[in-house]
């Protein structure tokens, strides 16, 4: 299993009028195909920070509806493999003997309903244990979604959201959001450093 580390700097100055004008951190999780990319981390920093996390996948549901601004929480998991398929009936995910041909999450619902499924993975932000949602997508019943994770991260800054708000290209209406960095992992990178450069009102690549 792969493990990777993120650090994320600002100076002092700096890290007071943000989090005087209600900025948080957010991280979004890359996923191939993705149309609906999700909040995975929201935190309020400290001059240096820490995000740690491995290669642990879940498979989710929830009942609410997907929608831009609006905060899914996933109702009924499952720890999940790639490669695998799982259906979704009863309210619980049971593992399908069907294997998928790509290294993807295969989710089936037999729930009768139409719902928001995905994927979740946890995470530590300064030491702090999160499981927050890396993708949702609009399964009516009878149909499957696949999802494929890629190891990149789209980092900024925003006022006014949650741990998996939807977000839009624009972030969800009446906020204030900074240009996102994007930070890729694999390919024997599992560390990487970021700072916020008051300069350009966005982080930059420090390591």
């Amino acid at each position: 299993m792969s493990s990777y580390t993120l650090t994320v700097s600002f100076d002092a100055d700096s890290l007071q009028q943000l989090l005087q004008a209600g900025l948080s951190v957010v991280v979004a999780k890359g996923i191939a195909r993705q149309p609906h990319p999700l909040a995975w981390l929201m935190f309020k920093p400290f001059m240096e920070n820490t995000i740690a996390w491995d290669d642990s996948i879940s498979v989710y549901a929830s009942e609410q509806e997907l929608l831009a601004g609006s905060v899914i929480n996933r109702n009924s998991f499952l720890p999940a493999s790639s490669g695998n398929q799982y259906v979704f009936r009863n309210g619980v995910f049971t593992p399908s003997p069907k294997r998928t041909e790509s290294a993807g999450y295969q989710m089936v619902n037999e729930s009768g309903r139409t719902l928001t499924m995905g994927l979740s993975q946890p995470a530590t932000v300064n030491g702090e244990s999160v499981n927050g949602l890396i993708s949702a997508e609009t399964v009516p019943h009878g149909m499957m979604d696949e999802v494929i994770p890629l190891e990149e991260l789209d980092v900024f800054l925003m006022s006014g959201t949650a741990p998996g708000t939807v977000l839009t290209a624009e972030g969800p209406l009446q906020t204030v959001r900074s240009q996102a960095i994007r930070v890729v992992f694999g390919n024997g990178v599992t560390s990487a450093g970021i700072r916020y450069d008051p300069s350009i009102g966005t982080f930059v690549r420090v390591s």
